[in-house]
């Protein structure tokens, strides 16, 4: 039986995950290396997994959120206020 956590199945023996949307479903094989942050309210849940994450959305036009300390969001590829996927892919970073 998989793991339902928002929207999200995770089968245990394949190394997949199943993502449910308004198009119809996305299988993730294997493990994300680049996540992106469509609301930037979500970032500090990414780092409490300890993930950082690539692009995110901006708050006000920037990355730093004034509920975060330090500067674990430096490296995030900037999707503006309003993201677009062309925005999201167009840099290659590792």
């Amino acid at each position: 039986m998989p793991f339902v956590s928002c929207g999200i199945f995770c089968h245990a023996h394949t190394n997949s995950q199943t993502v449910k949307h308004l198009s119809g479903e996305t299988t993730i094989v294997g493990v994300p290396h680049k996540i992106a942050v469509l609301d930037y309210r979500l970032a500090d849940s990414l780092l409490a997994l300890g993930t950082p994450p690539y692009a995110m959305t901006t708050y006000l036009g920037d990355k730093k959120l004034p509920y975060i300390d330090g500067k674990p969001l430096d490296s995030a590829v900037p999707l503006g206020d309003t993201p677009t996927w062309r925005r999201c892919c167009s840099r290659d970073r590792t």
